[in-house]
């Protein structure tokens, strides 16, 4: 114990310490270090300088203690050296003797080959640099897998704790976002148990509050009251010595000091920063030393080895959502909801689970983590409840006394009520039925008659959340009254939130109680005095009419109940009075009025598109804006599926080919759905619009990225129709798309050329199945003879002549043309293409491609080569086998001359042809396993 700077009775007189090393401990204010009193038995009394101790078996009759052995132990601050024998656990506590400094760069610290990773992410994160802390944690979260379960828990939570009340808010904000990855990494590897006994609040503070710029920065502002604490201590010693009740045992005696004085010293010394993980022996220092001691003592006595504490993140969690910097509140809050989310799948997944954390375990830390560590720890906030404090408020009950409770600033507990409702707000669908209606609920409804309106205003936001979990009756019994009550606040942020939440509320009621809410709400908000209740009312009418669709809807097809009145309301939210529009938001009115029509029409249904529906729409296709007229081109589609055929062609085709002449943003919205709109209409007026393909890829022929979208439509719209159109209006536009200058736009059109290829095929291989039906008129069946004749020479013209255009590329002059057939192979054997086809045809025109003077097109067939090899399918057919060897003997010869001319070439010629190369020697290998 002499590293305590302990000395008992008999013992040698303390030497006088050096100087510099006094003043040195006095700059740092070092609390005193208690040791016994020579002259007085039993009496102890604070040292107020360094010392070396030596002590002596005879002198303290217990020989048999190992800790007591002869040695000289040098009790030293930072910058001291220790001498110490160490076992080989003690040498992997050792940490380094100085902070890093400051003028330690980036590149020094991240390729040092001497320290491992967690030492050097131990080293970015103690930096007295910001920059390095913000590295310090986006490494953690890519190299948190190779680190050891042991050092996550020694080492990475306290600099977790550390990080998190860093001084700066970018590594605050930083640690916010990449938190929840780390978090639900360790709940995976090392989850705490659900018998494990949670860490104290205060031991929780207490690690939380280690900072992580430099050793001279872990000195705490309540060192003083450790002091006094020891002062105390020391009194009650002497007080019992001179009394005479001190045990005659000495050992006992030894025993007990030094244990108290060890535990005193650990307390103390809890701000030191925790050691680097090292394999080699290092020196430390005394403060050090009694961190490594507090972080292993904590972690003995809350948790069990595997496992990380209970509640760990707790205290990060709190500190992020009670800030004062709005970002930092946010990216915690999501974070939480992330971490919430994941195990909330985990809780219900059937899969057998791959890490530690099992479904009932995951069920368990959504209880015991999220809402009793983060949600009732800011209810005790709410409630005037220090975190550290262990008595529990009741939900129901009333406020804790005043004795029992530390006073808390007025402000955090406001901010504790806000972020617990908007916590609840946000993990209510997450947290389940039972967990909202038994504990949620009451804290909703405890804080709803709050006096500061931003608390009302979010336990108004949290009506809708909870009323989309729990059961009808509830929402009916206690919602409902709630709802009531907010919409008539004197607030007008109170009453938004209120007017927010009523879709959802009305989403889980009886039709009739819907009918009569919604209309009784749009009444009320529709005549409020204030501008942005009114502009809330605009937006949540859309989803509001959603909600009277039945809940079968998606299978039977049937339209809801809309009342006439709030349909009404929202056809006026298109027009504008007068043509004037002064306030912003009334101008956005028919933007919100467009994004919300097809779900309107999906719920009233097609009956009513004549008599309500059809001037407003036609109207705003019409409007000025553009992103009105974006909003309508991107729903197109969805419309003239609900309205139905008829009434498309009618009225909605117009619009199709008026948008096709917009704007490129306009013409983007019809372009992504061009395949699903044509197929809404009948195949007689379908084939009508397929010749204006051309001139539409005519009109977006300066922009790639449209004909890129359109391209990539094309093998829809060739499902859609006859093997005649697709030759003469796709399969052109295919082609200039394979022959492109951009590359997406090639790589788009060579998907289509399989689809084009199959479509002709089929209709070939059904001419040839095809039969005449036996008839006693013979100049009936010569004539259907003749017609099956000829159609199948049609077809077969059809299918030769889409062979030729592709075998074109395979002679193509450019290597791009080249490249196109090889890649066209690829798609072709990822379709699943025959494998007498694929070998009658296309295996010979790819084999010259092996021996390209152009690298790569030598690439693309090598490419192809190896599709065909893993797909397998040269192995079928006589004649795949004899060409498939000599394609590969074409690669064998030049496997040397690859090497031979990347020697002294640049890199990139070198890379492109060991490419090959290996693609080649992988091949041969797959050749010779299906042999």
């Amino acid at each position: 114990m002499a590293d305590l700077g302990f000395q008992f009775s008999g013992e040698s007189e303390l030497k006088e310490p050096d100087q510099s090393t006094a003043n040195h401990l006095h700059h740092l204010e070092a609390p005193p270090v208690a040791t016994v009193n020579p002259d007085t038995t039993g009496s102890f009394e604070p040292v107020e300088s360094v010392a070396i101790v030596e002590l002596s078996p005879q002198h303290t009759n217990i020989e048999d203690e190992p800790f007591v052995t002869t040695e000289e132990v040098e009790f030293a601050t930072k910058g001291s050296s220790v001498e110490l024998e160490m076992s080989s656990e003690e040498l992997l506590l050792a940490m380094a003797e100085e902070p890093l400094s400051e003028t330690l760069s980036i590149g020094e610290l991240c390729h040092t080959d001497t320290l491992t990773p967690l030492e050097r992410l131990y080293s970015l994160g103690k930096s007295d640099v910001a920059m390095h802390r913000v590295l310090a944690i986006k490494e953690l979260s890519t190299v948190i897998g190779n680190i050891d379960i042991s050092d996550l828990v020694e080492y990475i939570l306290p600099l977790l704790s550390a990080l998190a009340s860093d001084s700066d808010d970018g590594v605050r904000e930083t640690l916010a976002l990449e938190l929840d990855r780390i978090v639900l990494y360790l709940y995976e590897s090392c989850p705490p148990h659900a018998e494990s006994q949670t860490i104290t609040d205060d031991c929780k503070n207490s690690i939380h509050g280690l900072s992580k710029l430099s050793l001279d920065s872990f000195v705490k502002e309540d060192v003083t009251s450790f002091e006094e604490e020891a002062d105390t201590r020391a009194q009650e010693e002497a007080s019992t010595s001179v009394n005479g009740r001190l045990p005659t045992d000495k050992r006992a005696v030894t025993e007990q000091v030094v244990d108290e004085a060890q535990q005193q010293q650990s307390d103390l010394e809890q701000a030191a920063a925790t050691p680097i993980p090292s394999s080699v022996p290092r020196q430390r220092s005394s403060s050090s030393a009694a961190t490594s001691s507090f972080l292993s003592s904590s972690t003995d006595d809350y948790r069990p080895e595997d496992s990380i504490p209970a509640q760990a993140f707790s205290m990060i969690f709190l500190d992020f959502l009670l800030d004062r910097n709005s970002n930092l509140a946010a990216y915690g809050q999501q974070c939480i909801v992330n971490i919430a989310s994941h195990l909330s799948y985990i809780s219900t997944s059937q899969e057998e689970p791959s890490t530690k954390l099992t479904p009932y375990l995951a069920k368990e830390l959504l209880r015991t983590e999220i809402f009793e560590g983060v949600i009732m720890k800011l209810f005790n906030i709410a409630n005037g409840i220090q975190p550290g404090q262990h008595k529990q408020p009741s939900i129901n009950g009333q406020t804790p006394d005043a004795e029992n409770s530390v006073c808390v600033d007025e402000s955090d507990m406001n901010l504790g009520k806000m972020m617990c409702l908007s916590l609840i707000c946000g993990l209510a669908p997450i947290l389940g039925q039972d967990c909202c209606s038994e504990n949620c609920l009451p804290i909703v409804e405890k804080l709803s008659s709050d006096q500061v309106f931003y608390v009302r205003k979010e336990a108004a936001s949290a009506l809708g959340s909870l009323a989309s979990v729990i059961d009808a009756q509830t929402v009916i019994d206690k919602l409902i009254p709630m709802y009531i009550t907010f919409s008539k606040d004197s607030i007008w942020h109170v009453r938004r939130s209120c007017a927010l939440s009523l879709p959802m509320i009305c989403g889980v009621l009886p039709d009739d109680l819907k009918r009569q809410l919604a209309i009784e709400a749009l009444d009320t908000y529709k005549n409020d005095v204030s501008r942005n209740v009114r502009n809330a009312l605009w937006e949540i009418t859309g989803e509001l009419i959603a909600k009277f669709l039945p809940n079968d809807w998606e299978t039977s097809g049937s339209p809801g109940d809309v009342p006439d009145a709030l349909l009404d309301f929202f056809l006026s939210v298109g027009t504008t009075e007068g043509g004037i529009q002064v306030y912003k938001m009334e101008a956005d009115r028919t933007y919100i009025c467009a994004f919300n029509f097809p779900a309107v029409v999906l719920a009233a249904g097609r009956s009513k598109w004549e008599s309500h529906l059809k001037e407003t729409y036609l109207t705003l296709t019409k409007d000025y804006q553009i992103k009105v007229r974006r909003s309508l081109a991107h729903s197109l589609h969805e419309v003239a599926r609900i309205i139905g055929a008829e009434q498309t062609e009618r009225d909605l085709i117009q619009i199709f080919a008026l948008y096709l002449m917009d704007l490129d943003e306009v013409k983007q919205g019809v372009l992504e759905h061009m395949g699903d709109f044509l197929a809404t209409l009948a195949p007689a007026s379908r084939s009508e619009y397929i010749p204006i393909l051309t001139e539409v890829w005519d009109g977006v022929f300066s922009n790639w990225r449209l004909r890129d979208i359109l391209a990539d439509q094309l093998p829809l719209i060739a499902e859609l129709v006859e093997p005649d159109l697709v030759i003469e209006y796709i399969l052109p536009l295919t082609l200039r798309a394979c022959q492109d200058e951009f590359a997406s736009v090639r790589e788009t059109g060579i998907k289509c050329l399989p689809v084009i290829l199959k479509i002709v095929k089929q209709a070939v291989d059904t001419d040839e199945q095809e039969e005449v039906p036996d008839t006693d008129d013979e100049e009936k069946r010569v004539a259907m003879n003749e017609m099956l004749e000829n159609r199948r020479e049609h077809n077969l013209a059809l299918l030769s002549h889409v062979m030729e255009k592709i075998d074109c590329f395979a002679r193509w002059e450019g290597y791009r043309g080249r490249i196109v057939f090889a890649h066209t192979c690829s798609a072709l054997i990822a379709s699943g293409i025959s494998v007498s086809d694929f070998s009658a045809f296309f295996l010979p025109r790819l084999e010259p491609l092996a021996s390209d003077p152009v690298v790569n097109v030598r690439i693309a067939a090598s490419r192809t080569v190896r599709a065909l090899c893993m797909t397998g399918t040269y192995k079928g057919g006589a004649r795949c086998r004899h060409n498939f060897p000599l394609l590969l003997g074409h690669y064998s010869d030049t496997l040397f001359l690859f090497l031979q001319m990347g020697i002294g070439k640049t890199p990139g010629i070198w890379i492109r042809n060991l490419y090959i190369v290996s693609i080649i020697l992988e091949t041969h290998c797959i050749d010779c396993c299906s042999a």
